[in-house]
């Protein structure tokens, strides 16, 4: 069995949810046979304490990992869902250009293999979907639980977009304006970033697109499980003084392959309860500390979703 968590950092669900069919096509047409949760929250308001989130089931002041410069190292206090999988047999592995999901962080824990390189330093989507292929293909015989990280379309906050599908494909008046925040997450409302956005999203989903192929004609729908998702959405989609609005705190929660019914859910939904729900899909007894298994799988749901937002020397 074949299961992988496409992470896409920066993903808003409110920007995808009415247009995933045109900004993301080959990702829709891979989802949408399948399980696609349009009330998923995210637990923090940034990449470091909602990822570690996912993979503690853990809201940041339980699992402890949100400052951005003292060292914390996420496994020492908490029990990862990858300890999980790799239990129960699964080659566990990490291919990631994320510089907020390194092993100095704690990610090591319950990894077999874990592939690093900065997105700043090159390794950018294409890369990172060629060495997932690689990384399957190489060890064909073996259960997977692999995740990648995609941080490509987060860094259009800090301007740093410079692939050519974004030059040539978004106009030169949307792209001479910068409008850098003090950090990606206080970047206030622009649309000029919103069009380069959309662009990085249609890039991100044409390497993605390689990815699916490969999964549906190597192993068969039957045998895989995928789910996209992501940590944080973006300040910069909408014009509103408050930090922790919807295109922030809402983010995608995406299923496809073994045994995923068609569904489009409105089941209220936290980052947590991600990989409890692809636990018990795989058949997997994980020790989960506040996430839950979904309604939509049998599990007990959730009434209430919090997010966050701590950071030092900065108002709760």
């Amino acid at each position: 069995q074949i299961i992988i968590t496409i992470f896409v950092d920066g993903l808003a669900n409110s920007v995808i949810e009415e247009k995933l069919h045109s900004l993301m096509p080959h990702t829709y047409n891979f989802f949408s046979n399948g399980y696609i949760n349009n009330n998923c929250y995210t637990t923090g308001d940034w990449t470091l304490p909602s990822v570690a989130s996912m993979y503690t089931g853990k809201t940041t002041l339980h699992h402890g990992l949100y400052h951005p410069s003292n060292h914390f190292e996420l496994n020492k206090y908490n029990h990862l869902f990858t300890k999980d999988f790799q239990k129960n047999g699964y080659l566990t592995a990490q291919i990631n250009n994320d510089w907020r999901v390194t092993p100095t962080y704690g990610y090591l824990e319950g990894m077999d293999r874990i592939l690093y390189q900065n997105y700043a330093g090159g390794f950018t989507a294409g890369e990172v979907v060629v060495e997932a292929i690689e990384h399957l293909e190489t060890f064909k015989n073996n259960n997977h639980f692999l995740w990648i990280s995609l941080m490509d379309l987060h860094d259009v906050a800090d301007e740093i977009n410079n692939d050519l599908m974004s030059q040539v494909n978004v106009s030169a008046k949307y792209r001479q304006n910068k409008n850098l925040g003090a950090t990606s997450v206080l970047s206030s409302y622009d649309p000029n970033k919103l069009k380069k956005y959309e662009s990085e999203l249609k890039r991100v989903d044409l390497h993605l697109s390689s990815l699916y192929s490969y999964l549906e004609s190597s192993f068969g729908k039957e045998n895989i499980i995928v789910a996209l998702v992501s940590d944080h959405g973006q300040t910069y989609l909408k014009e509103d003084d408050f930090l922790l609005h919807e295109p922030r705190r809402k983010v995608p929660f995406m299923l496809g392959g073994a045994n995923i019914e068609r569904k489009v859910s409105y089941e209220l939904c936290s980052i947590i309860d991600i990989l409890p729900t692809i636990s018990k899909l795989a058949d997997i007894k994980a020790e989960s500390y506040e996430g839950v298994v979904l309604k939509d799988f049998g599990g007990i749901g959730r009434d209430t979703a919090i997010t966050e937002t701590i950071h030092p020397n900065q108002p709760y």
